[in-house]
Parts: C-alpha cells; structure tokens; sequence
C-alpha cells in the first residue's frame, strides 16, 4: 500500500472574495445514474466522484516530493519545505467536499500559493540540479497555469500568490 496525493488548484476572485477552484473537470468515464431501485449504499458508492472529475495536475508517487509539501509525509528532506498549514478554512466549496469525504483517511493537508511553490523549486534546483524532487511536478503545475490561464500577457498580470495548490494524502 502507498501513499497518494490528492492534489488541487484554487484562485482567489477579487470579485467574490473567496477562492474557488481553478482546476479543469472532465467527463467521469466511470459514472453511471444509479437505477430508481438502487440501494442507499449504490447510490453512495456513484455518487462519491459524479458525472465530472478533476483533470489530474499531478498524481505521481515521489516520496520525497511528498515530504516537501508536507513535512513528514513518509520522508524527511533534506532542504526546505512547504510551511505546515494544514487545510484551508477558506477552501473553495467543491475541494472542500472532496476533502471532508476522505474524513480520517485523509492526513497531512496543506496548500502553498505559486508563489512559494516556485520559491521551493528555485531553492531544490540551486540544492540538487536536474534531479529535483518537485521539478515534474512543477513544469505539470506550470502547463496547468498556461492552459487555464490562455493568454501570455494573462500570465503575466496574474499575481501568483492568488493561485494556491491545496492537497492532502491518504494510504
């Protein structure tokens, strides 16, 4: 059994006040309507992802990267860390669910800004080089960023620290 990241992507909107998700769904592939004559259990069993998921920024399994993001999350790295947060009481509404269906699977979450996200990956690379532990995960963050944002002068206006990840893990 291993360890699995549950990775999100929330903006902040000047407009609402608040964060909301920043993340790109697609069909469920899997989802079925449960039958008129399905079980409460069936039902709960559908109804746990929905018609629509999150287009995955990064699922892969780095132990390292894990420890990073959350210190003590199955390794201790050696060099900096996300700062220890744990979840946001400000979650957008759709990863706040997700994450309070997990109830005690769900351990060690955290969020970081891109901001401080890029900050950790400038320090590992200056650290180790190439073979950083967050370097994947960060060309995948910044091809998200490009693909939800369009437009390069979009990119360039956005102030970083309004685009946050926000995770946990579950064994």
């Amino acid at each position: 059994m291993g360890c699995d990241i549950h990775l999100y992507s929330e903006i902040y909107s000047e407009t609402t006040k608040k964060w909301e998700t920043f993340d790109l769904w697609e069909r469920n592939e899997y989802y079925r309507e449960p039958s008129p004559d399905a079980t409460d259990e069936e039902i709960e069993d559908i109804s746990w992802e929905g018609p629509w998921v999150v287009s995955e920024i990064d699922d892969h399994r780095w132990y390292q990267k894990f420890g990073i993001l959350s210190p003590g999350v199955r390794y201790e790295p050696e060099g900096p860390t996300a700062k220890k947060r744990g979840w946001p009481d400000d979650a957008c509404s759709k990863n706040d669910t997700l994450y309070k269906r997990w109830g005690a699977d769900a351990h060690s979450a955290n969020h970081i800004t891109i901001t401080e996200f890029r900050l950790l990956v400038a320090q590992y690379r200056v650290l180790r080089g190439a073979d950083s532990p967050l370097g994947p995960m960060h060309e995948r963050v910044e091809a998200h960023i490009k693909r939800k944002l369009k437009w390069p002068h979009v990119i360039e206006k956005q102030n970083m620290d309004h685009i946050r990840l926000v995770y946990w893990f579950d064994n």
